[in-house]
């Protein structure tokens, strides 16, 4: 997850996501750096607005609970993230990825 692919990256989870996700999966990310933020940034607000478009409910998810949650950040993504201060706005967990949880290793 490095400047090189975040485009693709960026694109495939945009295709992915359609609001219903909770998930993402980072087990197989190896490498990162600062634009890796900017995608699961991305990802997390695009899903957001899909979850208001679908509710139309336009409070829904003010309070972070239905965001994404991205299982399995590699360490240099949570270093990044402590960083930049961004730890508290982007959900990162360990542990077991349900079926239907986009990986975004696969680029």
């Amino acid at each position: 997850m490095r400047l090189p692919v975040a485009r693709a990256l960026w694109e495939a989870g945009r295709t992915h996501l359609d609001g219903s996700e909770k998930e993402v999966d980072l087990s197989l990310v190896r490498e990162v750096d600062s634009s890796a933020l900017t995608v699961l940034l991305e990802w997390q607000r695009e899903n957001r607005e899909k979850q208001r478009a679908v509710s139309k409910d336009l409070t829904a998810a003010p309070d972070g609970k239905s965001d994404l949650i991205f299982l399995n950040p590699p360490p240099d993504l949570m270093t990044l993230a402590e960083l930049y201060d961004l730890d508290g706005i982007l959900n990162f967990q360990s542990g077991h990825a349900q079926e239907s949880a986009f990986s975004a290793g696969g680029i």
